[in-house]
C-alpha cells in the first residue's frame, strides 16, 4: 500500500518541479533593441501632441530623419542635412549629450523624450 502512495507522490513532486521550471520563461529579459537603419514616422512633443503634419511636410520636401544602430553600441541620427554621433543600449539612446529611454516592438523603435512618456520619437526599420 506504500508503495503506490510513494510512486503518486513522486509523480507529483515530478510534476510541480516540471511547471516551476517552465514558468521561469516569463522573467526572461526583453528582447533587445536590433542594430539597423530606422525611419522616423511618427513624432510627438511632451504634452503628446502629434507633429506629424509638420513631419509630413518635411518629408515631402525632401527632408527625413534616419537613425543608423550600429551593433558596437554607436550610431548616427541624420537630421534632414546634418548628421549627428549617438550612443545607444538596449534601454536607451544618448544624441546631443541627453540622453532618452528607448524600445522596440517588432520593427517599431520607440524614443521618449526626457520630459515625459507623452514626448515621443516613433521610427520604423527601414527595408
Amino acid at each position: 500500500m506504500m508503495k503506490p502512495i510513494l510512486r503518486i507522490l513522486a509523480a507529483l513532486i515530478t510534476a510541480l518541479v516540471l511547471a516551476a521550471c517552465g514558468s521561469s520563461a516569463a522573467s526572461e529579459p526583453q528582447p533587445s533593441i536590433t542594430p539597423a537603419t530606422y525611419q522616423l514616422k511618427e513624432l510627438y512633443d511632451d504634452a503628446g501632441t502629434s507633429l506629424n503634419e509638420k513631419l509630413a511636410r518635411l518629408e515631402a520636401e525632401g527632408s527625413t530623419v534616419t537613425l543608423v544602430l550600429s551593433e558596437d553600441g554607436t550610431g548616427t541620427c541624420h537630421l534632414f542635412d546634418e548628421e549627428e554621433a549617438v550612443t545607444w543600449n538596449e534601454t536607451s539612446l544618448t544624441f546631443l549629450g541627453e540622453t532618452y529611454t528607448m524600445e522596440q516592438a517588432g520593427e517599431t523603435l520607440t524614443v521618449h523624450s526626457g520630459g515625459g512618456a507623452e514626448g515621443r520619437m516613433v521610427f520604423v526599420m527601414a527595408q
